[in-house]
């Protein structure tokens, strides 16, 4: 019964024309790109983050992503903490500055990523909770002197290492463009750090 029908759509020539305008209307909506399909998976990273499978970043651009927007997060929850706890103004006034600067760049961060196609964590990684966790357990002179060392110039300047190794290494031009601009704002504030 099968080839018979098969049979008889052959010897009909409009058939096959229809069957031909129809594959021809439908392919473009048929037609896909596998960025088109982002399925996430879960990361074997320790920082609950996702990866999607149809990014547009090579591997290790990802991971140096990641670690930018690690870095922006840390600084903003250490700078809300230095808000309240400090006791210096001048500390006060940097922590201010800390929560602006990062917020700024931890928007263009997420902005890249969403042009990418990458999942960024929402919290910082167990490094920086971490050292959170100490600075939380201290008050006072104790308080303003671990935040100046340990966020206000360790952190700083391992970002700026991060940054430089993404202008050097990174495979995508706009990742390093970011870097670009983040670097001097950073470099400014490891200088006042210091």
């Amino acid at each position: 019964m099968h080839i018979r029908q098969h049979r008889t759509l052959i010897h009909f020539p409009g058939t096959l024309a229809a069957m031909a305008m129809l594959v021809a209307l439908l392919a473009p909506s048929m037609a896909t790109r596998p960025e088109d399909y982002r399925i996430l998976v879960a990361s074997d990273s320790s920082s609950d983050t996702q990866a999607p499978i149809g990014s547009k970043l090579a591997p290790a651009d990802q991971a140096m992503l990641r670690d930018v927007a690690e870095a922006n997060l840390a600084e903003i929850d250490a700078g809300q903490l230095a808000l309240e706890r400090a006791q210096s103004d001048q500390i006060r006034q940097f922590a201010r500055a800390m929560v602006d600067n990062h917020t700024q760049a931890m928007k263009e961060t997420e902005q890249f990523a969403r042009e990418k196609n990458i999942q960024l964590p929402a919290a910082p990684g167990a490094r920086y909770t971490a050292a959170l966790a100490e600075l939380k357990t201290l008050k006072g002179l104790a308080f303003d002197r671990q935040y100046m060392s340990q966020s206000g110039f360790g952190q700083h300047k391992a970002t700026v290492e991060l940054l430089q190794k993404i202008q050097s290494s990174a495979q995508d031009p706009e990742l390093k463009a970011l870097a670009v601009r983040l670097l001097p704002i950073v470099q400014k504030q490891l200088q006042y750090a210091a």
